[in-house]
């Protein structure tokens, strides 16, 4: 079963996106289900990223002491521009993050940890 937080976005997509109802039921069917709530979360999280190729896009808020969105974009920046990075998708980047400095998401990254990723990501051989 999707957690509360991905059906939540599914839905926030759906409005944000313009989608009908008997349209967010033909996608719904295309995963084998008639309601989010049926969804598992590896499915929830692919219905997700089907509604980002549409122009959806996950606001984040900032948080007193964690990363702002402007360093977010800085490292999205140096991780896609760097040639050393095969997997240069955001994805890669968290999983190369969680490896660093053991934290999966990067809205997760408390500010005193960005150089230390920074730094990181520059000195990739």
């Amino acid at each position: 079963m999707a957690t509360k937080k991905q059906i939540q976005i599914i839905h926030i997509a759906k409005q944000q996106l313009g989608i009908d109802e008997d349209t967010y039921r033909d996608i719904l069917g295309q995963y084998g289900v008639k309601s989010s709530k049926d969804l598992t979360p590896e499915q929830a999280k692919g219905l997700i990223r089907y509604f980002q190729k549409f122009g959806f896009r996950i606001k984040i808020k900032y948080r007193e002491g964690m990363i702002t969105p402007k360093q977010i974009g800085y490292l999205k920046y140096l991780w896609q521009s760097n040639p050393k990075v095969r997997n240069k998708s955001v994805e890669g980047l968290e999983n190369f993050v969680k490896r660093i400095i053991k934290i999966d998401r990067l809205e997760w990254i408390p500010r005193n940890k960005v150089q230390k990723v920074i730094k990181a990501i520059e000195s990739l051989k």
